[in-house]
């Protein structure tokens, strides 16, 4: 059973004498409210965990009934929500980030929450469905949540920002994870990833710089990260005077990948000129299923010497795991500081690791969704302790665009109303088998690597 409420939210009203009738019969009769939202038929809410009493607050910063406050704000809590992405094809790279979010509520809310408030998250799989992830955005700001932070999965946020509803709303939206160009156009959201457009243009420099002059790209269909990366890969291909060879599209839907494979197979197989980079743009159970139809070397057909790239999105151990041999000289861009050697003695990353490990035995500590998600909600909890006790939008905004963020796991993050791109960084590491099966990550050699759009 995972570890978050998997709500589908339905809207509702606040009535002043509502709230009184039910507080009335829950002090008559003993039972506790039901949580935010309905559970619809068949879903199962979060085991619930009786918490730790709280400490006391600080002198100086208990919060008051008094406090001017934005909506989803009360003297006891700040509750605040998220999609996740609990199944389908996306869940194998997704599904682990609450487990980022709730190490850092968790931890927080038994020291005593935010002067005395402690933080509530309400969680709904979205499936990583963009019209899914839609609805229930829309749903999170009719019910008043203060923020919205992480957002894992991004195609959902992105259809709410081009219909402007992030903006119309005035909805805080922290830490997510970047992939899609639409979520550094406004001034209500704040990634923390590096934009997968610009992961694509350090591809196309790292392989430029090393000789490639033919590319390649096996591309997501469906998913916004894909649509933005392609289109910043030939961009760049192009500006270094490179050729992209083939594009391949994928539907993660499709099991059957035959001609997908004979058409790479014909720009890049054994009767034409093999390329010499091929880049795959793809989740985990789309890029093994892309393995499974291409049994021959890393990735298909490089040339000999040549260079194969996984975007951000297959930088997790279990992928890794499940590619072994065929992944063997693959590098894969990570935005964030791993707990890879010889980073992983760094005293902010080995608390990443016991606060995950303290969460959930066995979390998978270097998934991308997972550090993104930790990331995201550590620099929310911060902005907001900031503010508090009086908590408003307005002020979260304000301390977000105005103050440098320095967690360990990433760069240094710092926005302002017209810069949203605070991470322009990329780690690379390559993927290391022996033996049939996956034994490390291999980090290259040479400092972090910025955008070289700037």
């Amino acid at each position: 059973m995972e570890d978050e409420w998997r709500y589908e939210l339905a809207g509702r009203f606040r009535f002043p004498l509502a709230v009184t009738a039910a507080i009335i019969v829950v002090l008559a009769v003993g039972i506790p409210p039901e949580p935010r939202g309905s559970i619809p038929v068949g879903a199962v809410p979060w085991p619930s965990r009786t918490p730790p009493s709280p400490t006391p607050a600080a002198p100086g910063c208990r919060a008051s009934v008094d406090d001017p406050v934005s909506p989803g704000v009360e003297p006891t809590a700040i509750r605040i929500a998220s999609t996740v992405t609990l199944d389908g094809p996306g869940a194998a790279l997704l599904d682990q980030a609450p487990v980022g979010m709730r190490a850092i509520i968790n931890k927080v809310n038994r020291s005593g929450g935010i002067c005395g408030r402690r933080v509530e998250l309400t969680t709904v799989n979205d499936s990583w469905d963009r019209d899914r992830g839609h609805t229930i955005l829309r749903r999170f700001i009719e019910e008043d949540y203060f923020a919205l932070v992480g957002l894992p999965a991004s195609d959902g946020l992105v259809a709410a920002l081009e219909l402007g509803e992030i903006d119309a709303a005035g909805i805080p939206v922290v830490g997510t994870p970047g992939m899609a160009d639409a979520e550094f156009g406004s001034s209500w959201v704040w990634p923390v990833g590096t934009s997968t457009s610009a992961m694509m243009r350090i591809v196309a420099e790292h392989a430029s710089v090393r000789g490639a002059w033919r590319f390649a790209v096996v591309r997501d269909a469906v998913h916004q990260f894909a649509h933005d990366g392609v289109a910043a890969l030939r961009a760049q291909v192009a500006r270094r005077g490179g050729l992209m060879a083939t594009e391949i599209l994928i539907d993660p839907a499709d099991s059957d990948l035959a001609d997908e494979a004979d058409k790479f197979e014909l720009a890049c197989g054994r009767f034409a000129s093999r390329c010499d980079a091929v880049v795959l743009l793809l989740h985990p159970p789309t890029a093994l299923a892309w393995r499974a139809a291409n049994p021959h070397g890393t990735a298909g057909r490089a040339r000999p010497g040549g260079l194969t790239y996984g975007a951000q999105t297959l930088f997790t151990d279990r992928f890794a795991g499940a590619c072994a041999r065929w992944c063997d000289g693959m590098v894969v861009w990570t935005a964030y500081h791993p707990s890879v050697a010889p980073l992983d003695d760094r005293a902010e990353i080995a608390r990443f690791v016991g606060n995950i490990r303290a969460e959930r035995t066995g979390a998978d500590l270097r998934n991308q969704s997972v550090q993104q998600a930790y990331i995201g909600m550590t620099v929310f909890i911060e902005a907001a302790r900031r503010c508090s006790p009086v908590l408003t939008r307005s002020c979260l905004r304000e301390t977000l665009n105005s103050t440098m963020f320095t967690t360990g796991l990433a760069p240094p993050l710092r926005w302002h109303d017209r810069g949203r791109h605070a991470n322009k960084w990329a780690q690379g590491y390559v993927i290391r088998a022996s033996d049939g099966s996956f034994t490390h990550w291999e980090p290259l050699p040479g400092p972090s690597v910025r955008d070289p759009a700037g």
